[in-house]
């Protein structure tokens, strides 16, 4: 389903970035059906038809654009935001003013995201939910990795502290043992920052 998804989105977005570069560069403009194409020769004459054009791409001014996205990210957008909400599929298609900087991140985004799909991309650090044992105010431990992908330890990532991973292991133990004897909950040992805003509750 992501795989699929991901080439949706692909299709969509480098398309219709070529048919406005099209427009602007006097090139054909791309005639599809109701539906586009999913297939590697749509991509590839959108790609080339972009790389021959970077700078028409990049000076684009802002036009509406259809763009499809989830429920959460459309209930960040402004009000008055025209769109088609799908609530059984969990996703909109919304008309946002998109610019040549937009399509800009957009192309990097994909790139990325195709890389991720294929493996090619590190895997991002897992939360540990044990609080750091320094009053470093942030609390949080992110896991460390060995070359093979294997946990090899934890770090803060407020102050900076590195735990192997049997230190990691006994900082768990440790934790477990304060939680039991004191009967605090894990989210009373977070102390407040030195720049922790405590009346908004917001760090």
């Amino acid at each position: 389903m992501a795989a699929d998804e991901l080439l949706r989105d692909v299709v969509a977005v480098m398309v219709s970035w070529w048919e406005r570069v099209a427009a602007v560069a006097r090139l054909n403009v791309p005639e599809f059906g109701s539906q586009r194409a999913v297939s590697y020769d749509v991509v590839r004459s959108a790609c080339s038809v972009l790389a021959a054009h970077v700078d028409a791409l990049l000076a684009l001014e802002p036009q509406p654009m259809m763009r499809s996205i989830s429920l959460r990210e459309a209930s960040d957008l402004p009000a008055g935001t025209t769109g088609l909400v799908h609530r059984s599929a969990e996703y909109a298609d919304v008309l946002l003013d998109l610019d040549g900087a937009r399509a800009g991140l957009e192309v990097l985004q994909l790139h990325y995201r195709c890389r991720r799909q294929v493996g090619e991309t590190d895997v991002p650090a897992r939360h540990l939910p044990t609080p750091c044992q320094t009053p470093c105010g942030y609390k949080q431990l992110f896991e460390v990795l060995n070359g093979d992908g294997e946990f090899d330890g934890a770090k803060c990532r407020q102050c900076g502290t590195t735990y192997t991973a049997q230190e990691y292991r006994d900082l768990v133990t440790a934790t477990g043992d304060m939680i039991r004897r004191t009967g605090a909950r894990r989210r009373s040992l977070a102390v407040p920052g030195r720049l922790d805003d405590t009346e908004a509750r917001r760090a």
